[in-house]
């Protein structure tokens, strides 16, 4: 059971209350400014769920209830396995609004840190190209979360018990609906300041999607550091230092981190956000190509989402710096493919040649199986394989080319996988339909054959 140091008394009011006449508080999960969670149950179904409600001084002010309303709204409209899904939201007239989550069961990465000091280069990059993939469907809803930190990213397990980080608490994000931002007014600072990016440490009218990702940045730093950015710092001197100069270098805390990582979180943390990554995709593939060329093996639970290919293609930011507000879906596993014909008398099996600048597999895994193939064959997939190595991928999903095909004897960098031929539909099915009738109309024609001929022998015979 959850134990919340120090509760207010107006959360201990709420367990036992049965809010709008279907979910009744069993116990508090958390508390912060922006309101408390606690566990419910369906009065009717038994169901667990997560309910968030407001502090009564704030149920009653206009601008609070809109944000609140907003925060339903926002995450209710992204239906991805990585950001916790809404369930329900109402208004009860006794303790206000309220939003209805599912239940989940795990720890904050700020837990996770504090529990484990600091986690490995291995662990960040599973547990945050999820995180990365999610809000890649965040921002192409034109929602810029600007609160992301360790505490509201919760590792998870889903029912097949795989690992899985949820981004929680959308409470003061910013919708975009074409130039127009939603929520806040120009000055008006929000987040939490050692996460926050130059730009909305100022209180910019015009935050886009940069800021997450600076946020991002600065997660990955205090996982491997095992504290935030400006930990150093008061908490009334840190907006100051946020504004004028870099945090304490990544580098100088941790000597195990490889340089190519470090600088995937140099980059998403530029003090300008022109030099960052364009969109959370092409930061999520920096960090996968990292892990690449570092050798470092992600092999914690969440390295199995971490190696799919992003499910969503956010664009690059516009000229005039808006980010676009057109959602743009991809296929799970984009891929891009050829057949090659067999080899002849190396007998390797028909291939599949797979450009897949996301997955982050390393070298050794695109090996063709079997035999190693001569140049001359080599060569042939070379031929085979240069349109697709040419085509245009699309605009976000990967900065890296996809693996080109080398006329070497010794081996050929593609993956080669065994493709089964599908059976044209209903092929096998028509050849014996069209066998019965044939066999049904020679066995009538005997049949019709023989019952003349017997009549014609019995006329005779008589």
């Amino acid at each position: 059971m959850t134990v919340v140091s120090d509760p207010s008394p107006w959360a201990l009011e709420r367990v036992g209350v049965v809010v709008g006449e279907r979910y009744r508080i069993e116990r508090l999960i958390g508390e912060g400014a922006m309101g408390a969670v606690f566990a419910a149950r369906h009065v009717t179904l038994g169901k667990l769920v997560a309910i968030k409600m407001m502090p009564p001084e704030d149920k009653f002010e206009v601008e609070a209830a809109r944000r609140f309303e907003q925060e339903a709204v926002a995450a209710a409209s992204i239906a991805r396995k990585g950001v916790v899904e809404v369930l329900d939201f109402g208004v009860d007239r006794k303790v206000g609004p309220y939003i209805v989550m599912e239940m989940l069961e795990g720890e904050s990465l700020e837990a996770k840190i504090r529990r484990e000091k600091t986690l490995s280069p291995a662990t960040t990059i599973a547990l945050l190209t999820p995180v990365l993939d999610a809000l890649s469907s965040v921002h192409a809803r034109s929602i810029v979360h600007r609160d992301l930190k360790p505490a509201n990213l919760f590792v998870s397990r889903d029912q097949e018990g795989e690992e899985v980080v949820k981004i929680l608490d959308f409470g003061v994000s910013r919708v975009r609906q074409g130039k127009r931002a939603l929520m806040t007014a120009t000055g008006v600072v929000v987040g939490t300041p050692r996460f926050m990016a130059p730009e909305q440490a100022r209180g910019v009218e015009d935050l886009d999607l940069r800021a997450d990702i600076y946020a991002i940045g600065a997660i990955a730093y205090s996982c491997l550091a095992g504290k935030p950015p400006y930990a150093d710092k008061g908490h009334i001197d840190v907006l100051a230092a946020i504004l004028t100069e870099p945090p304490t270098p990544l580098a100088e805390l941790v000597s195990t981190v490889p340089p190519r990582l470090l600088e995937v979180i140099e980059k998403a943390m530029a003090r300008e956000r022109e030099a960052r990554f364009v969109n959370a995709s092409e930061m999520r593939t920096a960090m996968l190509m990292a892990a690449q060329a570092s050798d470092v093996a992600v092999s914690s639970a969440g390295a199995t989402m971490a190696g799919r290919p992003s499910a969503t293609v956010d664009l690059p930011l516009a000229k005039n710096g808006e980010f676009p507000g057109t959602r743009i879906a991809a296929p799970v596993n984009v891929t891009l493919g050829i057949a090659l014909p067999e080899p002849g008398p190396l007998d390797h099996p028909p291939a599949h040649v797979q450009a897949a600048p996301t997955t982050g597999v390393p070298p050794s895994a695109l090996a063709a199986p079997g035999s190693p193939p001569t140049a001359e064959y080599a060569q042939q997939i070379s031929m085979l394989a240069a349109p697709l190595a040419a085509a245009p991928l699309v605009s976000g999903l990967a900065q890296a080319p996809p693996a080109y095909v080398a006329p070497a004897a010794s081996a050929v960098p593609v993956r080669a996988t065994r493709v089964p031929t599908e059976p044209k539909k209903g092929g096998r099915g028509w050849i014996v339909a069209i066998a019965l009738l044939v066999a049904l109309f020679c066995g009538f024609a005997a049949f019709t054959v023989w019952w003349w001929t017997s009549d014609e022998e019995i006329e005779g015979a008589s």
